[in-house]
């Protein structure tokens, strides 16, 4: 579906070395990770944690897995 869409794409993943994430961060691709008890929004090799995904409510806490 992401070769046929003409819009920008972002991925998620808990696992920050996901081989798709990785991909496409190289290509400077917006992804969105769980690193180090985070949510990390990146753009290549720029990064910025939004906030503990623990203080996130949609987590109840950190404890649901997505």
């Amino acid at each position: 579906m992401r070769r046929t869409v003409e819009c920008n794409v972002a991925l998620f993943s808990m696992d920050e070395n996901n081989p798709r994430i990785k991909a496409l961060q190289r290509k400077g691709g917006i992804t969105a990770i769980y690193e180090n008890g985070y949510v990390t929004i990146c753009r290549g090799e720029w990064k910025m944690r939004v906030m503990k995904a623990e203080d996130i409510p949609l987590t109840y806490g950190g404890k649901a897995t997505f």
